[in-house]
């Protein structure tokens, strides 16, 4: 896959102001694995398209692997925290964030929507501005009574949730996480 071209038949540029004060809007996406996948898939295609003149966008990966080859020859700055410990990784994924702190957070699968959310709430308690947090609910997976009680918990620190399909949107429902706005944005296929 490629990015597209103005000539793409498919790829409409909307017309937008510039950004309020010049700036970017910074945006960090969390990626719970760097190995390829439907989420990863469509990371790619987000930045392969994203406004770099609106949006400064970087990521941060929670294992090394082949997307993040990928988004690295789009020229998007990558930073692998390889760590397997949540609290270790956590931990740096703050220290990063803290350096530049984003606007947006937008994380991709279970381990990046835990680590993604505490880290915006990390932020905010070391006197930072807390960044919008956006999670993208990739898999149907079953999980475990606990993992979904974590999620549940962490849910109302999230101001938007994405489900790729009509079936995460029932899941979501059923995991009693509708407590924040859902969004359904289907996987495309270029």
């Amino acid at each position: 896959m490629t990015a597209p071209t103005a000539l793409d038949p498919c790829y409409d540029q909307i017309a937008r102001p510039p950004v309020t004060g010049g700036s970017r809007i910074r945006v960090v996406e969390i990626l719970a694995t760097g190995t390829s996948g439907g989420a990863q898939e469509q990371v790619w295609s987000l930045l392969s398209r994203l406004d770099r003149d609106r949006y400064d966008v970087s990521v941060i990966s929670l294992g090394d692997g082949s997307a993040v080859r990928r988004l690295r020859a789009l020229g998007v700055p990558v930073e692998v925290i390889a760590e397997p410990d949540d609290g270790a990784a956590l931990a740096a994924v703050v220290r990063l964030l803290a350096q530049d702190p984003p606007a947006v957070i937008h994380d991709h699968m279970y381990r990046a929507e835990i680590i993604g959310t505490r880290a915006a709430l990390a932020l905010g308690e070391l006197g930072l501005p807390r960044p919008y947090v956006i999670s993208t609910v990739h898999s149907s997976r079953f999980r475990s009574t606990e993992d979904r009680d974590l999620l549940r918990a962490l849910t109302p620190s999230m101001d938007r949730l994405i489900a790729v399909s009509r079936s995460i949107v029932a899941k979501l429902h059923a995991e009693g996480r509708a407590l924040v706005p859902i969004d359904l944005i289907y996987n495309g296929v270029d």
